[in-house]
C-alpha cells in the first residue's frame, strides 16, 4: 500500500516536472530563432558588403559584441560548419547579385 502511495507521488512529481519544462520550452525555441535569424542577417549583411565570408576567429568576437550566436552555434543550428555555411551563404547572394 506504501508503494502505491510512493508511486502514484513519483508520477505526480514527474508530470508536474515536464508540464513546467513544456511551458518553458517554446520560448526559449523562439529566442533561440530570434538569436539565429538576427545572427544570421547581419552574416548575410557582412558577406554583401565586404563580398567575403568572416573568420570564424573575427565572426566571434563581433558575436560577442553584438550578441550574435558564435560560429559553432550557427555551424550547429544550420547542420553545417560555419565555413561551410557561408560559403553556401556567399553563393547565394552572388546569385541574387546577378539577377539584378
Amino acid at each position: 500500500m506504501q508503494e502505491e502511495i510512493i508511486l502514484e507521488k513519483n508520477s505526480q512529481n514527474e508530470k508536474q516536472y515536464y508540464m513546467e519544462n513544456t511551458r518553458k520550452e517554446p520560448n526559449q525555441i523562439k529566442q533561440l530563432d530570434y538569436y539565429y535569424e538576427k545572427s544570421i542577417n547581419a552574416l548575410v549583411q557582412y558577406i554583401k558588403k565586404h563580398d567575403s565570408n568572416p573568420s570564424e576567429k573575427w565572426w566571434n568576437q563581433y558575436a560577442i559584441r553584438k550578441k550574435y550566436l558564435s560560429s559553432k552555434t550557427i555551424g550547429y543550428l544550420s547542420g553545417m560548419g560555419f565555413n561551410t555555411f557561408c560559403r553556401k551563404t556567399r553563393k547565394k547572394v552572388n546569385k541574387e547579385k546577378t539577377k539584378k
